[in-house]
């Protein structure tokens, strides 16, 4: 080989497969860059991919589980300077299925890909923030400026605390969102989503699940629901109504507080069980 010139690697054509990056430097493509990380962990289970306003990929979240379908492992890859990097997104972090949202009137939030997934298959725009339920404040909300926002809290005090914090940045966006936390009825105990809710009624009865939903939010209202073309219009709604400032729930008999954030101007406002409205900075009416 040396008398021609030739090295033992010119005489081996390239695998398609080649790396054509390393973790420290980047990748040429997402594809790469998750293939890096399953030659250690193993074949993904999931993936979730992120979107700039434009529509472009700008980043994933790949999920590996264990035999029995429950997390083992979440990974994020992300498009920095050009080059895919498994590492997390750059702040402020764009929502999740951001293309969709910023034309839809009314946005459901939930905690995780999975669960805005679920509600998406509902027939509801909805979304959520990368990383996790403690990474809130990494991402860019200005999409959801005064928009309907629908927050639905898992079931737990994790959940239930993601849910004020997305509140308090949803409301103070200029113009502020229009903003509901719903409790759904029935979710499983220690976590449980509306993800669980559509796995446990089945593709047939998601008609039933999503009047379950639209009945939620409804019933969260205080009582008073606006005709649907109202609903969908978050201009007439910041005219006619106002919200609460809803603070970190509290724990109630081991159980958190179920903030109430819909108040008529004008009446009385009635107080679910297990609730804390945050009506002034002095005034506290707890359910």
């Amino acid at each position: 080989c040396r008398r021609v010139g030739l090295s033992l690697k010119d005489l081996m054509p390239e695998s398609p497969h080649a790396r054509t990056g390393s973790a420290s430097r980047g990748f040429v493509s997402a594809e790469e860059a998750i293939l890096s990380i399953e030659r250690r962990l193993g074949t993904a289970s999931a993936q979730w991919r992120y979107k700039d306003a434009h529509g472009r990929h700008v980043g994933s979240i790949i999920r590996w589980n264990n035999s029995d379908g429950t997390k083992r492992d979440v990974r994020p890859i992300s498009l920095i300077d050009g080059k895919w990097m498994p590492a997390g997104l750059p702040s402020p972090r764009p929502l999740y299925r951001l293309p969709e949202i910023q034309d839809a009137h009314t946005v459901l939030v939930v905690e995780g890909e999975k669960a805005a997934d679920a509600a998406s298959g509902l027939g509801f725009t909805a979304t959520t923030s990368p990383h996790g339920s403690q990474s809130a404040s990494k991402a860019d909300w200005t999409p959801l400026s005064g928009k309907h926002v629908v927050i639905l809290p898992d079931n737990d005090l994790p959940g239930w605390k993601y849910a004020a914090e997305v509140h308090e940045i949803l409301t103070s966006l200029n113009p502020p969102a229009i903003v509901q936390i719903v409790e759904l009825p029935g979710l499983p105990e220690s976590g449980g989503d509306i993800a669980d809710l559509a796995s446990e009624y089945g593709t047939n009865a998601f008609p039933e699940l999503a009047q379950l939903v639209e009945a939620a939010m409804a019933e969260t209202a205080t009582g008073w629901t606006p005709p649907r073309d109202q609903r969908l219009n978050p201009k007439i709604l910041a005219d006619t109504h106002r919200t609460t400032t809803v603070s970190v729930p509290e724990l109630q008999n081991g159980q958190p507080a179920k903030p109430v954030i819909w108040i008529l101007n004008g009446e009385k406002p009635r107080i679910t069980d297990q609730s804390l409205a945050v009506l002034t900075k002095d005034f506290f009416q707890r359910g």
